[in-house]
């Protein structure tokens, strides 16, 4: 995985945090954007460099939702679902989704592969509610007409 660019990456980050250690979340970051998923190499890649195992690697990106450690679609679709969104109609929009995409309630990924949609907990943004966050963008104030134009 690594090449002269991605060395001069990995050394950056490192010089960034008193410890390897530390350095894992931006790491796994870094894996997951060129494998689109933390998958088992990943995760060996990573423990080698901070020095921990592929396990406590694993357990990490397991931990946080914005690490998918299975492979999912191309584009990643986050609906927030919290309390502040869920009143603002979340709901109304996961059934959308849901529909347009012809997945299960529970979201997961379209078979051809391009859209990945999961539910999370929130994203931060109850001031925008309800929010749906498109890769790394996060769009507020989202209603069922505006899912054509986001997605």
């Amino acid at each position: 995985m690594k090449n002269g660019d991605e060395k001069k990456q990995i050394d950056l980050i490192f010089s960034r945090y008193p410890t390897r250690r530390a350095a894992t979340l931006p790491l796994l970051t870094m894996a997951q954007e060129k494998f689109g998923y933390i998958s088992h190499e990943a995760a060996l890649w990573v423990s080698k460099l901070v020095e921990i195992s592929p396990m406590e690697v694993l357990e990490t990106a397991s931990f946080y939702t914005l690490y998918q450690t299975s492979p999912c679609g191309k584009n990643k679709l986050r609906l927030c679902t919290n309390i502040s969104c869920w009143l603002s109609g979340s709901s109304k929009i996961a059934k959308k989704l849901c529909e347009k995409f012809g997945l299960s309630q529970n979201g997961g990924t379209t078979s051809d592969q391009k859209y990945h949609l999961e539910f999370v907990e929130c994203l931060g943004y109850c001031d925008q509610a309800p929010v749906l966050q498109k890769n790394k963008r996060t769009y507020g104030n989202v209603t069922t007409e505006k899912l054509d134009e986001i997605v």
